[in-house]
């Protein structure tokens, strides 16, 4: 029998015939893993991303105990009772973990920091550390790693969004992806009728662009090579000069500005987790922590009286963070699914966010604080979802393409027009971010991180007998 996902059903197919069969009624992602005692692990479909275990023979899907949020990529021990799974890690604010546990047990035990991982025989760890593969001696039944890590492989792919190592192993074959070099983007102007206009800056890996208020600079997410993470940098668009604004080796980035442009608010992993800081734009003193706590939160936009910061949990949780006072954040949304994207509209009366409610990424508009209207403004896909600087429009993206929606936020109701589309655009393939554009505020042009022209390939390589490699 074959245990896989399909249309976030978990299902099984004989392979001696016949049809396949839905097996949990419970909401599933990809990469299920079958236990020699009968025991099905799998990934729940919605936030935030739990491990149910399942009857081969289908029945009741049960929570397993685990730690961390989304748990994925489970994979059995010998036995068939205790378990690995890894954390996300990359653009979710998460350093990646590697944990043990079992079906019986509450006990979670956190392995190694920083990969995903599989058990080989005769007691192997493989993972990835960085883009290396290593092994390292494991005792399943203690749970206990012991030696040093031995290189086993280099520049290994990561496993988009999730940041878990792209390979795959037997005691004799190892397959892994090649991680291609970071591609450099353009940051490319294009008018309302999708003509190119030209670019800003140089070719970088760049994420999350923000326009000020003047529309005269732009603050970016600037990859630095050295360290793989990322600085905040502003683009001095009327001069054609930049320069950067923060120097921590730990990644900043989601920038926001200030309704006055004095100051750019951002997150950073400087201490483990995403926390948030500002900075004066000018780039004079010291980054300043805004908030630190357990969660890693993402910064998504900047009340136009300048009064509340939002920003979203583990993509299922949007809150305000009140920039005066106790500075005590708050919940605005809430759900046991993806809500992100957050932008409050110009007159602080309506917030539009993303949500996979309905199993798709759809847009949608609440009153802010919310109050029990809520309006879904995409309907086929959507995602960042931005307001025109007048709030007559609503700009997003869905695939590649722009669309726009004209809205009318006077008064105590919404109401919202037919998308249209706008043009195509060669956006970076990275929905793993807050933006990948941003508008002008009078709406005639838009500013993209576009993807380059050509992208290297990432080959597969497979190598033969490759526990030889651990007696060097």
């Amino acid at each position: 029998s074959i245990a896989y996902v399909a249309d976030s059903k978990l299902r099984r197919l004989e392979i001696a015939g016949g049809s396949p069969r839905i097996i949990s009624s419970v909401a599933a992602l990809e990469m299920p893993a079958w236990g020699p005692s009968g025991v099905i692990l799998f990934t729940g479909g919605e936030s935030p991303y739990p491990l149910y275990q399942i009857p081969a023979s289908g029945g009741e899907a049960k929570k397993v105990a685990g730690s961390g949020y989304a748990q994925f990529f489970p994979s059995f021990l010998p036995g068939g009772r205790s378990f690995l799974y890894c954390t996300p890690g990359g653009g979710l604010g998460y350093d990646a973990s590697l944990y043990a546990a079992a079906l019986d047990s509450k006990q979670v035990k956190r392995l190694v920091t920083g990969s995903s991982g599989v058990f080989v025989q005769p007691g192997w760890l493989l993972y990835v550390r960085g883009s290396t593969l290593v092994a390292q001696s494991f005792d399943p039944d203690k749970q206990a790693l012991s030696g040093d890590p031995i290189q086993i492989a280099d520049q290994v792919a990561a496993v988009a969004l999730i940041n878990a190592g792209g390979f795959s192993v037997s005691q004799n074959v190892l397959a892994y992806r090649r991680a291609p070099p970071p591609q450099p983007s353009d940051l490319t102007w294009y008018d309302r009728q999708g003509k190119r206009l030209g670019t800003v800056g140089e070719p970088a890996v760049y994420t999350n662009p923000a326009l000020s208020p003047d529309g005269k600079r732009l603050a970016v997410g600037r990859l630095d090579p050295a360290t793989n993470n990322r600085n905040i940098w502003v683009l001095d668009l009327v001069r054609g000069v930049s320069s950067r604004l923060t120097f921590d080796k730990a990644d900043d980035t989601n920038p926001v500005w200030s309704p006055d442009g004095s100051r750019i608010a951002f997150s950073s992993s400087r201490k483990e987790n995403r926390n948030i800081y500002w900075k004066a734009a000018s780039g004079a003193g010291a980054d300043e922590p805004l908030l630190e706590a357990a969660e890693s939160k993402s910064v998504e936009d900047w009340s136009a009286d300048g009064k509340l910061l939002l920003f979203n949990i583990n993509t299922s949780e949007i809150d305000a963070l009140p920039l005066s006072g106790d500075r005590k954040p708050y919940p605005v949304l809430k759900a046991p699914f993806t809500q992100a994207h957050a932008s409050l509209s110009p007159d602080g009366h309506w917030i539009a966010y993303v949500s996979q409610e309905s199993g798709r990424m759809e847009v949608f508009v609440q009153d802010f604080p919310p109050a029990g209207g809520k309006w879904q403004i995409s309907n086929s896909g959507g995602t960042e979802p931005s307001w025109r600087h007048d709030g007559k429009e609503l700009y997003y993206l869905n695939g590649t393409k722009l669309e726009a929606v004209d809205v009318n936020t006077a008064g105590s109701s919404f109401e919202a027009g037919f998308p249209k589309d706008l043009f195509d655009v060669p956006v970076v393939n990275d929905l793993n971010r807050r933006n990948r554009y941003v508008a002008t505020p009078d709406g005639r042009r838009f500013l993209f991180v576009t993807s380059p022209k050509t992208i290297d390939a990432a080959p597969f390589l497979v190598v033969q007998n490759w526990q030889t490699l651990l007696k060097h």
